[in-house]
């Protein structure tokens, strides 16, 4: 379970919505949660990117490989949702990925009109050794940190990515 402590509960107020001045002057990149989530990614990928590279995927189409080990075949536009690749990007990765013989997108039985992606063999097997190092990676970001914090960090950034899938 997560605490609050005094010092905290003082400041369980939401969050302005407005920009004021008083926050312009306040500003430091150092703090900014966008500037610290993207160093945070960054150096989370340099633990296993080298693995990527062996294995000759950059990250999207490693997103797109650990989707399809996790879910099984999907739609493209379900794809483009759990991945979060820009379509035109995705494309290319998926054509890509196709050509490595590590997917397969084909009629979807169900639609006429919607693309079904899925991994092959090989592609599954792929992503199963690419995995344990995604693990690890995520291991090293979180040392020191509770069951509880972890899962409450995760809670917190779903519900980051949903306000700005929303607005």
């Amino acid at each position: 379970m997560i605490t609050i402590d005094a010092a905290q509960a003082s400041t369980s107020e939401l969050i302005p919505n407005e920009i004021t001045a008083d926050a312009i002057a306040a500003f430091d990149i150092g703090d900014h949660i966008p500037f610290l989530l993207n160093r945070v990614n960054v150096a989370t990928l340099g633990l296993f990117e080298d693995r990527l590279k062996e294995e000759g995927l950059v990250l999207g189409a490693w997103r797109i490989l650990a989707v399809l080990f996790k879910a099984g075949p999907r739609r493209v536009r379900e794809v483009l949702h759990l991945t979060g690749i820009e379509p035109p990007t995705l494309s290319r990765l998926l054509a890509d990925l196709e050509k490595r013989q590590l997917v397969v997108r084909a009629q979807s039985d169900d639609d006429a009109r919607g693309i079904l992606v899925q991994p092959t063999a090989e592609g599954l097997a792929l992503a199963e050794r690419i995995a344990p190092h995604a693990l690890h990676a995520e291991i090293e970001l979180l040392r020191g940190f509770t069951v509880d914090e972890r899962n409450f960090l995760r809670q917190l950034l779903k519900r980051m990515q949903t306000n700005l899938l929303s607005s």
